[in-house]
């Protein structure tokens, strides 16, 4: 192929580091001569900024509340999720 996308920092979910030689030769073997891996990944400061605290995402009849945290140390952050879909005038 002549181009692969890995969006939304799924490179950043691949459980070892050592794992990631496996992903780029997985890519590279897919890719023609001359082909494209475009990626994107999560930094320290990402991990700062956008994954701490608690956060709330309201659009037309569904909210997300995110309850992020991070450890700079393990390089490692998460996320909890809870989904709420408007039912009528009740939130489920």
């Amino acid at each position: 192929v002549g181009l692969i996308t890995c969006e939304y920092d799924a490179v950043n979910h691949v459980p070892a580091k050592s794992d990631l030689k496996l992903v780029a030769a997985a890519a590279y073997r897919a890719l023609s001569p001359g082909g494209y891996w475009l990626f994107d990944v999560n930094t320290q400061a990402a991990f700062r900024r956008f994954w701490a605290g608690t956060v709330w995402l309201e659009k037309d009849g569904v909210v997300a509340v995110m309850r992020n945290g991070n450890n700079a140390a393990e390089h490692r952050a998460w996320s909890d999720i809870d989904w709420f879909l408007r039912d009528g005038r009740s939130w489920q």
